[in-house]
């Protein structure tokens, strides 16, 4: 089995589980300072897309959904 295959059958689940508290915690976007830094971007006439991604920061994107 491939180390991707094992992550997605577990890995990425038991991560949460791990993390649940921290996560459940954080502030976004005041805890986040790139998330901060993105937010303050001035798009073309009012639009713009921009999508951060990290290894096991998923919470981060839920930041960048609610604003």
């Amino acid at each position: 089995m491939k180390q991707k295959e094992i992550f997605l059958q577990s890995e990425a689940d038991a991560w949460f589980v791990r993390n649940q508290e921290g996560v459940a915690a954080r502030k976004l976007p005041d805890d986040d300072t790139l998330l901060r830094e993105i937010i303050k971007i001035q798009t073309p006439r009012g639009g713009g897309r921009c999508l951060k991604l990290a290894a096991g920061m998923v919470p981060d994107l839920l930041g960048l959904k609610i604003i």
